[in-house]
């Protein structure tokens, strides 16, 4: 990706996971001479929101509304559960690093949580070469599993929430069985 800003500011963020609440580096950047290659081939339309390093989470402040909860759940605490994962479970792929991920917006969501459900159907697909989609394509799945088909919509939040931090330690539990330092996936195909 070729992203080219101008200018960056870094504070520290607490920031809450179903795992507890780690504090991390956060660098807004700003003022942006290309926001990449993906921005340009759309026209802007879509880009790159932010990333984590392995000093924390960089984020493109013009993609967020800083401070909502989409922010905070799907940029911060999805980046969060990265950051972590990284150092938990160095070898893992990136469908299983997104599939938890997922799993933590949907277990801190309240307000964007059915806009999080409808996304990850929308974008579902098992092709484990898309990462992102291959983790949406398992995140339904189990739910729909956990909560009895086609009628997991239609749970209040809370119940979701639940069934998406019980899917998280599952899938702890399936990493730490092969070994969270030569883990790669616990993901099928």
């Amino acid at each position: 990706e070729f992203m080219v800003w101008r200018k960056q500011t870094s504070l520290r963020e607490t920031i809450a996971l179903p795992g507890g609440p780690i504090e991390v580096r956060v660098t807004l950047l700003d003022d942006f001479a290309s926001l990449g290659w993906a921005a340009w081939g759309t026209c802007d339309h879509s880009h790159t929101g932010g990333w984590t390093t392995d000093d924390g989470i960089m984020v493109v402040a013009p993609s967020w509304k800083l401070g909502s909860e989409d922010y905070r759940v799907s940029l911060l605490a999805h980046e969060a559960q990265h950051f972590i994962d990284y150092r938990l479970y160095p070898k893992l792929s990136s469908p299983d690093l997104e599939y938890r991920a997922k799993l933590v917006e949907l277990a801190l969501a309240d307000e964007t949580q059915a806009h999080l459900l409808d996304k990850f159907s929308t974008e579902a697909d098992r092709d484990r070469t898309l990462p992102h989609q291959f983790a949406s394509y398992w995140v339904i799945e189990r739910l729909r599993s956990r909560l009895g088909g086609e009628q997991w919509r239609s749970f209040p939040r809370s119940v979701v929430r639940h069934a998406a931090l019980a899917e998280l330690a599952a899938h702890d539990g399936a990493l730490d069985a092969i070994g969270s330092a030569s883990v790669q996936t616990a993901l099928p195909d």
